[in-house]
């Protein structure tokens, strides 16, 4: 198991600081103008269509069964 910690992380959505969810394209939106990035700049890594999502907005998506297309990208 990975020990991951909330100040490991630069950005995490959650009800308080999100007007919308995913699958909602606002959603995305507002996670890269909270970031200061460009879709080009983003990678979401998911196991749903509701992260396939964040395509609409050009974010590359990348099913977590893709490891080889992941492990190349970080």
């Amino acid at each position: 198991m990975i020990d991951m910690k909330p100040e490991d992380f630069v950005y995490i959505s959650h009800m308080e600081n999100s007007n919308t969810t995913k699958p909602h394209k606002e959603y995305f939106e507002n996670i890269l103008k909270e970031l200061k990035i460009t879709p080009e700049e983003a990678i979401i890594i998911g196991d749903t269509d509701f992260d396939k999502a964040a395509e609409k907005v050009g974010i590359k998506f990348i099913h977590v069964k893709e490891v080889d297309k992941w492990k190349e990208l970080i």
